[in-house]
């Protein structure tokens, strides 16, 4: 088994949060009551936004986070606004490690950044 807290480079950080927190999240059955028959429509047109270079420092998924809140802004406005990863990373439950688990950058940013 691969040790996620110490191998450089792997990505999001595995859900260290007390069993109870974890015990809140929402089932994969609490929101999907079943799924709907597909209509494949090939796209020929794409939205792009930014592409951001985390440059080996372990904030990709503070960098998603901030992604996230320029789509959400657009989606709601039309304009992409760039949000910085910095203040998402800089709040992260494990700081003086590299790297933050995914539910970390949500609490987060549902607290504002």
């Amino acid at each position: 088994m691969f040790n996620f807290f110490k191998q450089k480079g792997t990505g999001a950080l595995l859900d260290t949060r007390h069993p109870s927190d974890q015990a809140k999240d929402y089932k994969f059955e609490e929101l999907v009551a079943s799924s709907s028959p597909v209509n494949w429509v090939e796209k020929t047109e794409w939205r792009k936004f930014p592409i951001s270079d985390q440059n080996g420092s372990g904030s990709c998924v503070a960098q998603t986070g901030a992604k996230l809140l320029g789509i959400s802004q657009y989606l709601k406005s039309g304009e992409f606004v760039p949000f910085s990863a910095t203040d998402i990373y800089r709040r992260r439950a494990n700081k003086t490690g590299a790297g933050m688990a995914g539910t970390d950058a949500l609490d987060i940013i549902k607290s504002g950044v």
